[in-house]
């Protein structure tokens, strides 16, 4: 959760609206006026970053064991 609050506030939304609510691009587009092209930027972002964060939170762990 912590590195969910961490991501910028656009691509936050972008991921809360197509991961939890189900919405599409096309949708996500029009609700923030930006494009779908963007939509899509803004959720790999978000997946690229959790990712990252998750690998590195998993390599400290494993560390310290």
């Amino acid at each position: 959760m912590q590195h969910f609050k961490q991501l910028p506030a656009v691509t936050r939304v972008v991921i809360n609206l197509f991961a939890l609510d189900g919405y599409s691009h096309k949708d996500i587009a029009e609700q923030l006026n930006i494009t779908e092209t963007t939509s899509r930027w803004h959720l790999a972002e978000a997946r690229r970053r959790l990712k990252n964060a998750l690998q590195l939170q998993q390599h400290k762990m494993v560390k310290y064991e």
